[in-house]
C-alpha cells in the first residue's frame, strides 16, 4: 500500500482490502480520504458480517465474489464489496444458507440462497453512480443484460427462482431499511425489463424490491 494511502486511512482497512487498494474507485478512495475513522470501520464491519455469514475467514469472503487479488481494475474493490454487501441484505430479508456460486466457463449469477422452500440464484451488479437507481430505464437496461446469467443458474443449478440485486455507490452492510422509492423503482424497471424475476435495489443503507417475496417462500 502506498504511504498517500496509509495516510488517508487506509491502514485501518481490514487487511485483504489494503492489499487491493490499487483496484478501488475514485468514490472510494474519496471517501477513505473524507473520512479515514469511519469510513474504515464500515468497510471492517461489511466484511466481517459478510465473512460470518458465508462462513469463512474476511480475506477469503472478499475473494469469493471472483475478485481477483491482482486485479488492478479501479472500480473492482467496490463491486466485490457490493456482492458482498447484497449478501448483508438478502440475509435481512430472511435468506439462509447464502453461498457464492462457483464460477464457470459459461456466465452465471452471484450467488444462491434459500428462503422457506425455495432456492434463489440471485446476480449482484454494482452500480456506479448512486443517483441512477432513480432512473427506471437504465435500470430496466442493466436488469435484462443481467437477467440472462440467473437463467442460466436456474437451468444449471437447484435454484427454482431467481433475480438481479442492484447496489449502487458506496457499499454498506446494513442495517437496511425499506424504501418505497427504492420499491417504486424496481417495480418500474422490472415492468419496463419484461422481467418475472425479483428486482432489488440497495442504495447504501436502504433498500426496495419488487415483486414482494412469496409467502412462507412458497
Amino acid at each position: 500500500m502506498t504511504p498517500r494511502g496509509a495516510a488517508a486511512g487506509g491502514s485501518r482497512l481490514p487487511r485483504a482490502v489494503q492489499d487491493c487498494l490499487p483496484a478501488a474507485g475514485p468514490g472510494f478512495r474519496a471517501a477513505l480520504k473524507k473520512d479515514p475513522g469511519a469510513f474504515p470501520a464500515l468497510i471492517s464491519r461489511l466484511l466481517s458480517e459478510a465473512a460470518e455469514v458465508l462462513g469463512c475467514g474476511q480475506e477469503e469472503a472478499l475473494f469469493l465474489t471472483g475478485f481477483g487479488r491482482g486485479d488492478p481494475t479501479p472500480g473492482r474493490l467496490e463491486a466485490a464489496l457490493a456482492e458482498l454487501s447484497a449478501v448483508l441484505f438478502l440475509r435481512s430479508e430472511g435468506f439462509s444458507r447464502i453461498r457464492p456460486l462457483e464460477r464457470a466457463a459459461w456466465p452465471t449469477a452471484d450467488v444462491l440462497a434459500e428462503r422457506g422452500a425455495l432456492t434463489w440464484a440471485f446476480e449482484v451488479r454494482w452500480v456506479r453512480d448512486a443517483g441512477a437507481a432513480g432512473a427506471p430505464k437504465r435500470l430496466a437496461a442493466k436488469c435484462r443484460r443481467k437477467s440472462a446469467q440467473v437463467g442460466t443458474s436456474l437451468k444449471r443449478s437447484s435454484a427454482l427462482r431467481g433475480g438481479v440485486v442492484l447496489v449502487f455507490g458506496l457499499p454498506a452492510p446494513g442495517p437496511f431499511s425499506r424504501s418505497p422509492e427504492l420499491d417504486a423503482a424496481a417495480g418500474a424497471a422490472r415492468s419496463l425489463a419484461g422481467l418475472s424475476g425479483q428486482v432489488c435495489l440497495v442504495s447504501g443503507s436502504s433498500a426496495g424490491f419488487s415483486p414482494p417475496w412469496p409467502a412462507g417462500g412458497a
